[in-house]
């Protein structure tokens, strides 16, 4: 199998500090035994071929080995969470073995799984597409992966600010750890109708996030920041459908801070329209001929690229995962998910959010050489602050506002 642009781009960005994959962490409401996740990841990578292969020069081939899957038992919540994190540590050598690696963990009477993908492998989508085969029966089906285009992509957004976004965290990054750290809060989905209120719950999140990213430049003294979430969005021709790189990305530029929550998340908006009505997410032709050159050359100006100081990657990563169309069945098998973002290598953190029996759990990824758990502490803290902010902002609202029936999946 070919790998695309996208595939070998991760592949080649990453770095030994850095590795580029990201986790899924469950907590299951009913035990499962290592057999049954072993039968079930055999059904998985027969569906998905490409989920069973290792990479040799711009392909994926099948990759012969046992795939490893183990249970851990640990005494108490700490000890699984070092052990967690070890894991998590881990690093591919996608050349020797596949792109996805799984791990039972087991404390008491609680059970947890952590599936951890490789970035160059696939997207945040195809993890769940990948579980559903192997945690269900119901009929999953390798859809052939098509990714739409665009006639004439923009290059640059017409609402890029006049300088880079600052990064999120340290002002000034001195050491890379291997070790991501993470942590959680949590929200009842708000009982608003975003459609009527002229936006999208995830425009919603994205203004709190704003208000809370301001509030922590403030406080660490970096007064004339600049602040913008690059956002992966789905780029599929069938949104729901293919194992593999499906996504691009988008950037949210900050708005005015003095603007109302509900202001702010109408200016979200119309960015996320004009980025989806002009291409924005359409990938570079610029970088499709590093696909043609050697692998030497190729893996040495995507790592030049990516590594550029001046290169706009905003201030950090936000995704957010809802029920996506086909996936009721998976997500009821959950008590609990946390998405452990990957960090490039510019990054200190980053940030995802998950959406589950109408309860949407956050989690920011950090760096434990740049980051401590205060400082994330402090920025929950704004985020619950501001998330409160807003819902007493926005619930008197008699919905009137205008309505949208277009969002880009995320």
């Amino acid at each position: 199998m070919e790998m695309n642009l996208v595939d070998y781009s991760f592949a080649a960005m990453e770095s030994p500090e850095r590795g580029l994959d990201f986790c899924l962490l469950v907590e299951l409401k009913k035990q499962i035994s290592v057999e049954s996740l072993k039968e079930g990841a055999a059904r998985a990578f027969s569906i998905y071929p490409k989920s069973a292969a290792k990479m040799k020069g711009y392909k994926w081939i099948p990759d012969d080995q046992t795939w490893p899957l183990s249970l851990v038992h640990t005494g108490n919540e700490m000890a699984m969470r070092e052990e967690m994190e070890l894991f998590v540590k881990e690093p591919f050598k996608l050349t020797e073995e596949r792109g996805i690696k799984q791990r039972l963990f087991q404390c008491e009477d609680r059970q947890y799984l952590i599936t951890k993908m490789h970035h160059a492998l696939a997207d945040g989508l195809s993890i769940l597409l990948w579980l559903k085969a192997q945690l269900t029966t119901s009929g999953a089906i390798d859809f052939p992966l098509t990714i739409k285009s665009h006639p004439k992509p923009a290059k640059e957004s017409v609402y890029k600010l006049n300088q880079i976004p600052d990064r999120f965290g340290r002002e000034k990054i001195e050491t890379i750890s291997s070790l991501r750290k993470w942590s959680s809060i949590s929200f009842d989905k708000p009982l608003l109708n975003f459609k009527d209120l002229g936006f999208s719950y995830n425009d919603f999140i994205c203004s709190v996030l704003f208000k809370a990213m301001n509030e922590w430049f403030i406080q660490n003294r970096q007064w004339d920041q600049k602040i913008g979430l690059y956002i992966p969005v789905n780029v599929r021709e069938n949104p729901y459908q293919g194992f593999g790189n499906g996504s691009s990305r988008i950037k949210i530029y900050d708005v005015d801070s003095e603007l109302s929550y509900f202001e702010t998340a109408l200016a979200i908006r119309e960015q996320v329209r004009w980025c989806k009505n002009n291409g924005f997410w359409s990938l570079p032709n610029s970088l499709k001929v590093v696909s043609k050159m050697p692998l030497w050359l190729s893996r040495f100006l995507l790592k030049s690229y990516a590594s550029k100081s001046g290169l706009d990657m905003g201030s950090m990563v936000f995704s957010h995962v809802e029920s996506y169309k086909g996936l009721e069945k998976l997500f009821t098998l959950f008590k609990d998910v946390k998405g452990i973002a990957q960090l490039y290598k510019a990054y200190s953190a980053g940030m995802t959010a998950v959406t589950l029996d109408e309860k949407t759990l956050l989690t920011t990824t950090w760096d434990d050489a740049q980051l401590s758990q205060s400082n994330i502490d402090f920025f929950h803290e704004s985020i619950t602050n501001h998330w409160m902010n807003a819902l007493a902002e926005m619930q008197p609202m008699t919905p009137k506002v205008g309505r949208i029936n277009e969002t880009l999946p995320l």
